[in-house]
């Protein structure tokens, strides 16, 4: 799960182990849609004449170069490793990025939600130092971030994005 198209819906990455990985886009009325523009077989976007296509042990989505889009990693039934990077140059990609600094006050990872209004744009879970929460719009406004330190009362901040690009905000 992760919001591949930065709409501010979850969208749903299945690995399959006979053939490539194919990822669905949140519709927002309880249906996914296939998203032929980034589907790895159609795009051949793998080298070697697609060897996606033999099977995937596993994938995962996750912003893996931190840059607010969210990646592909994939690793393929015959023992290769690919990354396929997303591009976030493009103005109408909105997101804020939260993360918990390596020095912050958290050792563990932490629950962080994204909210549009009473619309809740998923969960992720958050370590220090590693992989950030990642939440998109496809207009300029605010996301509010909710999570709770452990121990710690739940806490919520509002960030607000005016222009195309990505917002980091750091849990403390």
């Amino acid at each position: 799960m992760g919001d591949v198209n930065n709409d501010g819906r979850q969208d749903v990455l299945i690995a399959y182990d006979t053939t490539s990985p194919v990822t669905y886009f949140g519709r927002g009325f309880l249906s996914f849609g296939h998203c032929h523009s980034i589907d790895v077989a159609e795009n051949n976007s793998l080298p070697a004449a697609n060897n996606a296509r033999d099977g995937v042990q596993s994938a995962c989505l996750a912003d893996l170069d931190g840059d607010g889009a969210q990646d592909l990693a994939l690793a393929l039934a015959a023992g290769e490793i690919w990354v396929l990077f997303r591009e976030n140059a493009a103005k109408d990609a909105l997101m804020v990025v939260a993360d918990l600094p390596i020095d912050g006050p958290a050792r563990w990872p932490v629950a962080v939600t994204g909210w549009i209004g009473e619309r809740c744009l998923g969960a992720w879970n958050v370590s220090p130092g590693t992989g950030p929460a990642c939440f998109g719009r496809t207009e300029p406004g605010p996301i509010t971030l909710r999570w709770r330190l452990p121990g710690g009362q739940p806490q919520s901040r509002e960030v607000v994005i005016e222009q195309g690009g990505t917002v980091r905000a750091p849990l403390r």
